[in-house]
């Protein structure tokens, strides 16, 4: 996990977390993950983060980048539950 502070009036820190060798949400308890869900003044990016769905917040947007039907082709999918 790496935290990236923002000078912004109201988003406060950018946290980006690779999770591609978390088998456990648990494993995932040293960083405080809660705390920072809670802050909505947070942005928190996550790869692989369908390993920790039971602990994403519900208010959590998807965004899921699959691979196209040509090599260099990419989809985007987008889930906003507003």
């Amino acid at each position: 996990m790496r935290r990236y502070p923002l000078a912004h009036e109201y988003y406060s820190d950018v946290y980006h977390l690779d999770l591609y060798r978390i088998t456990f949400s648990r494993e995932l308890d040293v960083f405080k993950l809660p705390a920072i869900f809670e802050n909505r003044h947070n942005i928190i990016l996550m790869e692989w983060a369908d390993k920790i769905k039971d602990i994403v917040p519900d208010f959590a947007h998807w965004i899921a980048l699959l691979h196209g039907t040509h090599e260099n082709e990419r989809v985007i999918s987008f889930q906003f539950d507003i």
